[in-house]
């Protein structure tokens, strides 16, 4: 009997049917998340015309951030709740919160309350039933990024089944910002038996035939992945 999935509701056991224990099969982790998009406008009443760069969005939150000067070279960033994610100068590259941009000064200086809302849509959120990769031998904080074409099908590589965001169990659910000495996902690399069916929706039109090799390099670290979970010989 082929696995029917719950379409309306997607569970711990939908994706992994059979570890050995929480611990050994899972393992905290840094996914890349996917670029989302930004716009930038003036705030109105602006004396100073500093111009805002591209900005690049990677984990950032979706909503509204506010840039405000605190001197006519120096400013503050606020994140859709009003909690400060850094400061930051003009002609220097801002990058934190999962958002990266430059200010550049203009001929008239900004002046202190002057400022930009910065307007994010955050990128996609990670597929429940994704796989990640990243190449063997690197430390656990070494970022990993979904499997998208066979180029990563590689033994060199290692390979793992998303499970959950930073606090447990999720599906479908957007990435935070990589910060240094934290995780933003967990996920299931050893030991363990997953189900095909979602690994498939995600990877299956992508990879083709290839699918089959992604499934075997699975195998070999001890995930096994099953397309019939009546009898589980793990």
């Amino acid at each position: 009997m082929a696995f029917t999935p719950i379409t309306d509701l997607k569970r711990a056991s939908d994706l992994v049917v059979a570890h050995l224990s929480h611990n050994f099969s899972q393992d905290d982790a840094n996914i890349t998340p996917p670029a989302g998009s930004a716009q930038v406008a003036a705030q109105a009443g602006n004396t100073g015309n500093a111009t805002v760069g591209t900005v690049t969005v990677s984990g950032a939150y979706a909503g509204v951030y506010a840039v405000e000067f605190l001197t006519a070279t120096t400013f503050q960033v606020f994140g859709p709740e009003g909690n400060s994610i850094g400061n930051g100068s003009t002609g220097v590259a801002f990058n934190a919160g999962g958002l990266s941009f430059t200010i550049t000064v203009g001929a008239t200086p900004m002046v202190a309350g002057d400022g930009f809302n910065i307007t994010v849509t955050a990128g996609a959120a990670i597929p429940f039933g994704t796989v990640v990769f990243r190449a063997k031998g690197l430390g656990k904080a070494a970022a990993w990024a979904p499997v998208t074409t066979n180029a990563s099908l590689v033994t060199t590589n290692e390979f793992a089944v998303v499970f959950g965001n930073h606090y447990g169990f999720a599906a479908d659910f957007v990435l935070r910002p990589v910060v240094a000495g934290k995780y933003n996902a967990i996920v299931v690399k050893r030991d363990a038996g997953v189900k095909e069916y979602y690994l498939k929706a995600v990877h299956g039109t992508a990879l083709g035939a290839d699918f089959d090799v992604l499934k075997q390099l699975l195998a070999d670290q001890g995930l096994v992945v099953l397309d019939d979970v009546t009898n589980l010989g793990l």
